[in-house]
């Protein structure tokens, strides 16, 4: 299925959030994302941002993404483990 025939597929269920397991692994289609798939997508099991404006959050810890770290990524981070 061509990438905005599952970006149409997908916004037809009204899916809230998206979460992007595979990073830039295996067959990834960044098209998706960027078509903006579902109001909210987030990176989980990626460690590295994935330099998408469309992708709006990163799910790590601080060991992973220290707080001096947040500004060189395009996802906002977000963890439960943080104390802000």
């Amino acid at each position: 299925m061509p990438d905005d025939a599952v970006v149409k597929w997908l916004r037809e269920r009204e899916i809230d959030i998206r979460v992007v397991v595979a990073g830039y692994m295996g067959e990834w289609r960044p098209a998706i994302l960027a078509g903006r798939s579902a109001p909210l997508q987030v990176n989980f099991g990626y460690f590295g941002t994935m330099g998408m404006p469309s992708v709006d959050y990163i799910v790590a810890d601080p060991v992973i993404i220290a707080a001096t770290s947040d500004a060189f990524y395009t996802e906002k981070p977000r963890d439960c483990l943080r104390r802000r």
